[in-house]
């Protein structure tokens, strides 16, 4: 048995691979959630493999983890840093094309609970400097509808895998209402505001810093000329893009916390 990883937050998930298959499991309190998780990797499997995006098997489910096929690929620093532009961008349009799909897809304005959105906020730990920023952006992103339709809950490029020609995508997340927006929210967090190279740079990874920037900087062009195309207007879900980086306080170093606050601000 080899620990891949294990989550900091309230989850307390550990991956690991045993018998070259991935064991996922978490907190017994995060139980009902992690199955929801892998219930919605089952469901969207399909789906995304039609747009060329590679989902995992779930095995099997119990109480407190589940079973998924291993993918032996490279994340999204390694792919980048290693192979050729050309083989990178064929790659990261497959990303593209989902949320194309995921927004043509859309069925309804959805209204977010404020329970939700209450809860969201109080449960969060943030630093006591930055409450008040919190309590202004819940009270704005309470009115905003979201579009419900496909939403992964959590693509950062930090959860896509390469390898073998494929672009796979791992931890799904439940989120308040599935929505593209948030994926969009999430990538953006990435080829825009380059959290996944930064976060790697923080704990001392070597990669080919300017390489992976300049992806970033080119795929966030793709995403942005796609929103104009469809006729997604972001600035309508500043707050709840906002939200995002409120959330992710709790778990970062405190090193960064100006650059968070520095991107909220910007946003809104």
């Amino acid at each position: 048995m080899n620990l891949i990883a294990q989550s900091p937050a309230i989850s307390g998930c550990k991956i690991e691979l045993v018998n070259n298959v991935i064991k996922k499991s978490c907190n017994p309190d995060y139980s009902l959630r992690l199955n929801e998780q892998a219930y919605k990797q089952q469901e969207y499997k399909k789906i995304l493999e039609e747009c060329g995006i590679y989902v995992p098997i779930v095995h099997r489910m119990l109480d407190s983890h589940f079973y998924m096929e291993y993918l032996p690929y490279k994340g999204y620093i390694n792919f980048v840093s290693e192979n050729s532009i050309l083989e990178v961008k064929k790659s990261l349009l497959k990303i593209i094309d989902w949320i194309a799909y995921s927004v043509h897809s859309v069925e309804m304005d959805y209204e977010v609970k404020e329970d939700y959105l209450t809860k969201e906020i109080s449960r969060k730990e943030f630093p006591s400097d930055y409450k008040k920023l919190a309590d202004d952006i819940f009270m704005k992103t309470k009115k905003v509808e979201l579009p419900a339709g496909y939403c992964h809950g959590d693509m950062t490029l930090s959860n896509f895998l390469f390898g073998e020609g494929r672009v796979g995508l791992i931890d799904f997340n439940d989120v308040p209402v599935d929505s593209p927006i948030f994926d969009i929210i999430k990538l953006r967090q990435d080829t825009k505001y380059h959290w996944t190279a930064i976060m790697s740079e923080h704990l001392g990874k070597n990669f080919d810093r300017k390489k992976i920037i300049i992806t970033d900087n080119w795929l966030n062009y793709e995403l942005e000329s796609k929103l104009m195309n469809l006729k997604i207007d972001m600035n309508k879900f500043k707050y709840w893009e906002a939200l995002n980086y409120l959330k992710i306080f709790r778990n970062a170093p405190k090193e960064l916390y100006q650059y968070l606050e520095n991107i909220i601000k910007e946003i809104i």
